[in-house]
């Protein structure tokens, strides 16, 4: 049984999503295809219709006096699913994965990965895909420890041409 608990991201837990995904931004800002004062840059309601609208999930070492960080509500990583209409049938990207730096290492990642893969299958998907970037050294490991290959497929963030990415991919189902 792991120690941490996966929940999906609902009404009552959009306003942690909103500050673990500014923690992301603020924490690794060169991992994600969007900034933080972008991000910081959006009203409440605008998080709410896109956490409320999206498949996110946030991870949970139990209660804040356990171990999670209680700035984040006990929230100590976050991941999302999103089926670009763009990829193959069948296809989806795993999107804003971040475990918070106190926990990396523990299977948070891994519990995270395990919860989209039961609902990506459940929905259908049999695949997912993901751009991790070249220089996040210890993302790359982790993806590449929970099965996730190169695609061949290369590109770089939008908002910084400079920091490379490569595309990874898992057959799940």
């Amino acid at each position: 049984m792991t120690p941490w608990r996966v929940v999906r991201v609902g009404e009552d837990t959009w306003s942690t999503y909103r500050d673990v995904r500014l923690a992301m931004l603020r924490e690794t800002p060169r991992a994600y295809g969007s900034t933080y004062a972008e991000a910081a840059g959006r009203t409440d309601a605008e998080w709410r219709a896109f956490a409320l609208g999206a498949w996110l999930w946030l991870a949970y070492a139990g209660e804040p006096a356990d171990g999670g960080d209680v700035a984040l509500g006990g929230a100590v990583g976050a991941v999302g699913m999103y089926p670009d209409p763009d990829l193959p049938a069948g296809s989806t990207y795993l999107v804003g994965m971040w475990v918070h730096p106190d926990h990396r290492g523990r299977g948070v990642a891994d519990a995270l990965v395990d919860e989209l893969v039961r609902t990506a299958t459940g929905e259908g998907f049999d695949r997912l895909v993901l751009d991790v970037a070249d220089e996040n050294t210890r993302a790359v490991a982790c993806y590449r420890r929970l099965g996730f290959r190169p695609t061949g497929v290369t590109g770089s963030l939008p908002w910084d041409v400079s920091v490379s990415e490569t595309q990874l991919d898992r057959r799940i189902g």
